[in-house]
């Protein structure tokens, strides 16, 4: 029988996943502040008719459709596909088993690895993408395109050394890569 495995993030004040304006807002409510929401529904309750004087504890939450773990349909980048010729498909019309995929654990890591290497280097922090590129390189030692991006990283960074040995490795090993002009040039630059 498969496992599944959740990989969403928690949806809370406390975890920063989306940019300020869209961050889930979750206002909770105690047992001590909400009996007036049960008198609501009970016209003539007061606070002394509950047990303890106690009312629900609740969450409200505002969300988007862009909090937490999500995939984007077509349909929110435009309303057409195919150069306008189809309608975009809403998140409804993707067939589940594209989401529910056998993985190794080795494989949902480097994914995750992947993604976060993404996120770093779209925020210009090259340091940490270079640490993730660590982890990457020592996950898969022959994926020699993780060399190369380690080297460039590297190179970003000031780290020569580190640098021309991942691209030397990576023009080894890939004779017929179709960025070798481009990585030999960067190469050439560092030696």
């Amino acid at each position: 029988m498969p496992q599944f495995i959740d990989l969403s993030i928690p949806i809370t004040n406390d975890v920063i996943s989306d940019p300020p304006v869209m961050r889930p807002q979750i206002s909770y409510m105690t047992h001590e502040n909400t009996w007036e929401q049960i008198a609501m529904f009970f016209p003539g309750l007061t606070k002394d008719d509950l047990p303890d004087g106690e009312g629900w504890a609740v969450e409200s939450l505002t969300l988007s459709t862009h909090n937490g773990t999500h995939m984007d349909a077509p349909w929110h980048f435009h309303s057409t596909t195919d150069g306008g010729a189809s309608p975009a498909p809403s998140i409804d019309e993707a067939p589940l088993d594209l989401f529910l995929q056998p993985a190794t654990a080795s494989e949902i890591l480097h994914r995750m690895l992947l993604n976060l290497r993404e996120i770093h280097r779209s925020h210009d922090d090259a340091q940490r993408e270079l640490a993730v590129h660590e982890r990457l390189v020592i996950l898969s030692p022959e994926a020699w395109e993780l060399r190369r991006d380690r080297g460039l990283c590297a190179a970003r960074l000031g780290d020569k050394r580190t640098a021309v040995r991942d691209l030397e490795v990576y023009l080894h090993h890939v004779q017929d890569a179709p960025d070798r002009a481009q990585v030999s040039a960067a190469l050439s630059q560092l030696i």
